[in-house]
């Protein structure tokens, strides 16, 4: 765990930097999940993106920050998206 959380300090962010700005540009489909209990990226961040994408689903889903990629409700979100 101690190593994982070096890692997770050690990330650079400066791509996500770059890439913002291009954000209002991308027009294709998009899904934007959030889990409600998330206390490293609050859910007013995702509502934030989800401002600043056009075409862009919201989904808020149970879990906190790593939770839902353990969880069922990440990829059920996922397939009923798609599935619309």
């Amino acid at each position: 765990m101690e190593h994982f959380v070096l890692f997770l300090k050690s990330m650079d962010n400066k791509f996500t930097q770059e890439a913002s700005p291009k954000l209002k540009t991308f027009e294709q489909p998009a899904l934007v999940m959030w889990a409600n209990g998330d206390k490293f990226q609050p859910v007013s961040i995702g509502k934030k993106l989800l401002d600043i994408l056009p075409n862009a689903t919201w989904k808020l889903i149970e879990g906190r920050h790593f939770h839902p990629l353990e969880s069922d409700a990440l990829a059920e979100a996922i397939v009923q998206w798609d599935n619309n």
